[in-house]
């Protein structure tokens, strides 16, 4: 082979080689691994759950205005910060807050058998609010405590060492990080509730006449909710309990003491007024006059619609 032939195969294998592109390095976004660790996040973080509660309220049967991501101005007794609420929708006179949380949890809420088991409604006509307190029949479950368990398959559990070192270990179901998780979300659903019913009260010229204007807080979640019933039989002289009964439910009452304010500038205390809301007052009652109470309705996602039907026919 003469050289004039090797240079022109050596340069065309120098052509060769620059002409082949090198591969580009594969983005992050572009492993399916990758994709599925960023999927488990969002998961994690909720945001689906939001898109799916607002999906659910957009098929209702009946008129429902919906009012999503409204931002709004915060209350000066909470030092003014910038409120967000996801959603809230209104039917006739009532007014639903719906605050979606997301957990891996299962709910437990405790009801004592012998307590009363009334809830206690924000209403008021002509743009006053007050609280009252009836006896709701369409809810299976009243309670003002509530713990989260997380279920596992192989029956993890959390071991606790008690006070009295010569005694054996507790075993308790492992509980949240998350210290309060559903506490937390009630808290905020009041807080938010407390937002808007100050912006119902400046900007909504359709709250007039003697037309109630009933406020219904609401945590819509995907948790498994039980209820965990006890008598008062059923604690010891060492104020344990010794006997509980759990069954599976679609929403819980959660009557949760809190000072709320309203008023054109939250110059108001929101007020127990002691009597049943609604329906026909036979009687007085005292019972829970001047106190904070107030209940926040936590219910399973897939039951949100039924839910809402249900408490329209209080009114």
């Amino acid at each position: 082979m003469s050289q004039q032939q090797n240079q022109t195969q050596t340069e065309v294998k120098k052509v060769s080689t620059v002409a082949q592109p090198l591969s580009a390095p594969q983005r992050w976004h572009e492993n399916t691994n990758e994709q599925q660790v960023l999927l488990n996040l969002l998961n994690w973080e909720g945001f689906a759950l939001e898109d799916a509660v607002y999906e659910a309220l957009s098929a209702y049967r009946h008129e429902l205005e919906l009012h999503r991501g409204g931002v709004f101005e915060g209350a000066p007794h909470r030092d003014n910060d910038r409120i967000e609420i996801d959603l809230w929708a209104q039917s006739g006179n009532f007014v639903f807050l719906l605050e979606s949380k997301k957990s891996e949890y299962d709910w437990i809420f405790l009801q004592n058998q012998s307590t009363a088991k009334d809830v206690h409604i924000i209403s008021g006509p002509q743009k006053t609010v007050s609280v009252s307190n009836r006896i709701l029949n369409c809810v299976d479950c009243v309670s003002k405590q509530v713990v989260e368990v997380l279920p596992t398959d192989d029956k993890t559990s959390l071991y606790r060492q008690t006070q009295n070192q010569k005694t054996k270990n507790i075993m308790l179901p492992v509980r949240s990080a998350r210290e309060d998780l559903a506490r937390s979300a009630i808290r905020q659903a009041l807080f938010n509730l407390e937002i808007l019913m100050h912006d119902q009260l400046l900007n909504d010229g359709t709250w007039r006449g003697q037309s109630h204007r009933i406020f219904i807080p609401v945590v819509v979640t995907n948790a498994p909710l039980l209820c965990c019933t006890y008598d008062a039989s059923d604690i010891n002289s060492n104020a344990d309990l010794t006997k509980i009964a759990l069954k599976p439910i679609t929403a819980a009452a959660f009557n949760h003491s809190e000072i709320l304010r309203w008023g054109h500038h939250y110059e108001d205390t929101l007020s127990h007024i002691g009597n049943p809301a609604f329906g026909m007052r036979f009687h007085d009652d005292e019972r829970f006059k001047d106190t904070h109470n107030k209940t926040v309705f936590v219910v399973s996602k897939n039951h949100l619609l039924s839910f809402i039907d249900k408490i329209k026919t209080m009114s």
